[in-house]
C-alpha cells in the first residue's frame, strides 16, 4: 500500500532581510506619529542620551575609555567634527565623546553597513545620522548638512584615508576632500578627533566586536586654516591627517 505523502506547510516563510525592514519601518513610523503630536524634540534628545549614555556604560565597562578635551567641543554653534573613518568604532566613539563633552546631539555620518543592522537603522535615521558609502557624501546628504548648519547644529564626518603632513606618496581620497570642501562652503570650523586603537574594535559587515582595548579619544581645538580661501586643500588634508590619524 502506498504511503500518502504530506503536503508541505503553506505558511509563508519571511527572510531576515524583511523582517528586519518591518520592524525598522514600525519603529520609524512611531518616531513619526512622536513627531507628528509636537513631542519630536524632547523624544528625540531623550534618545539621544539614552543612547549615548548606555553606549559610554557599556564602552567603559568593556574597554579602558578616556576623553580628552571636551572643552573644544563648542557649546553652541555650527561645527563639522571630523574622525578617521565612518565605519568600525570611529562614528560610534564620536557620538560618545561628543556626548560627554556637550549636551548636543551630533549628527554623525555613518557607513551604510550601519544602517543594515536590525532595528539600528531606524535609530540612526530618527537621530537625523548622515549615510555614507565609502566615506563619500551624497548629493542629497549634502544638502542634509547644510540644512544642520544653517540650524546651528554639529556634524560628524570622517577624513577617510587622508594623507598625513609630508605623507607625498600617498593621495586624497574623494571623502576627505568632500569634508574639507563641504566645511570651506558652509564656512564652519573644524573640531578633528583622534581615536587611539579603535581599529578592529567594531566590524559591522562581521558583526564582531573584539574586546579589551584601551582607547583614548583626543579632541583637539577647532581648526579654521581650510576656512581662508586662498589655503590649500591638500595642505589643510596634511595637517588634519596629522591630528585624527598620526602615525602610531
Amino acid at each position: 500500500m502506498a504511503q500518502k505523502q504530506e503536503k508541505p506547510a503553506s505558511g509563508r516563510v519571511v527572510s531576515p532581510q524583511t523582517l528586519s525592514s518591518l520592524i525598522d519601518e514600525g519603529l520609524f513610523s512611531m518616531y513619526k506619529v512622536i513627531e507628528a503630536v509636537g513631542l519630536g524634540t524632547a523624544f528625540k534628545r531623550n534618545t539621544w542620551n539614552l543612547s549615548t549614555g548606555a553606549l559610554k556604560e557599556i564602552l567603559k565597562g568593556v574597554y579602558s575609555l578616556k576623553v580628552n578635551g571636551r572643552e573644544n567641543v563648542p557649546a553652541s554653534g555650527a561645527a563639522i567634527t571630523c574622525v578617521k573613518s565612518s565605519t568600525g568604532a570611529y562614528p560610534i566613539l564620536a557620538c560618545v565623546a561628543v556626548a560627554e563633552s556637550r549636551n548636543r546631539i551630533l549628527h554623525q555620518a555613518f557607513d551604510i553597513e550601519f544602517f543594515k543592522i536590525l532595528g539600528l537603522r531606524s535609530v540612526l535615521n530618527w537621530l537625523d545620522s548622515i549615510e555614507v558609502a565609502d566615506g563619500k557624501l551624497s548629493g542629497p546628504e549634502k544638502d542634509r548638512i547644510k540644512k544642520y548648519v544653517a540650524e546651528n547644529e554639529l556634524i560628524g564626518l570622517s577624513i577617510e584615508n587622508a594623507r598625513q603632513a609630508g605623507d607625498v606618496e600617498a593621495e586624497e581620497t574623494v571623502p576627505a576632500i568632500d569634508t574639507i570642501e563641504v566645511a570651506r562652503d558652509l564656512g564652519v570650523p573644524i573640531i578633528p578627533i583622534h581615536i587611539s586603537n579603535a581599529d578592529g574594535v567594531v566590524d559591522p559587515k562581521a558583526r564582531k566586536i573584539s574586546l579589551n582595548k584601551n582607547i583614548t579619544i583626543t579632541i583637539h581645538p577647532p581648526y579654521t586654516k581650510h576656512l581662508d580661501k586662498n589655503s590649500s586643500v591638500k595642505d589643510c588634508l596634511g595637517e588634519l591627517g596629522t591630528m585624527i590619524a598620526p602615525k602610531e
